[in-house]
């Protein structure tokens, strides 16, 4: 069970599994859809895929929104657990874990938990955010 304050958002993706894990882990491709509002024009990515290895995404718009990490879990193409660090959540570690599992005729159902946030207004600041760049991947794809 995940610990509370939690957020789960759970989306059908026009894609199978292994493309999907693949946006999620290309730095490059990330520039076009991991920015939750349409405010941000873009996000610079840098990804060291592997346990252990660190992360870190810039969302650029208004201001530059920082969020790092470091990857705990791989386990292509079907999860991806990292931790989760901003400004926005006191630069306090959360848990991000992204499933994805086969539905239909070629799509994928990804269900994307984000975990331990310090109160629930912060998990609350998060769930749009989350939702929009679910859509956004969707579109990408």
């Amino acid at each position: 069970m995940p610990k509370d304050p939690f957020l789960r958002i759970t989306r059908i993706l026009p894609a199978p599994p292994d493309v999907v894990f693949q946006a999620w882990t290309d730095a490059e491709g990330m520039r076009t859809w991991f920015c939750p509002a349409d405010t941000m024009t873009h996000a610079e990515a840098s990804l060291d895929v592997r346990p252990g290895g660190k992360w870190r995404i810039a969302m650029h718009g208004e201001g530059v929104y920082v969020q790092e990490g470091e990857y705990l879990e791989v386990d292509p193409p079907r999860k991806l657990v990292m931790t989760w660090r901003s400004e926005m959540l006191e630069n306090k570690d959360t848990t991000v874990t992204v499933e994805l599992a086969p539905h239909g005729s070629g799509e994928t159902e990804l269900t994307k938990t984000h975990e331990a946030f310090n109160n629930a207004a912060n998990r609350d600041g998060y769930e749009g955010g989350w939702g929009a760049i679910a859509e956004k991947l969707g579109r990408h794809l």
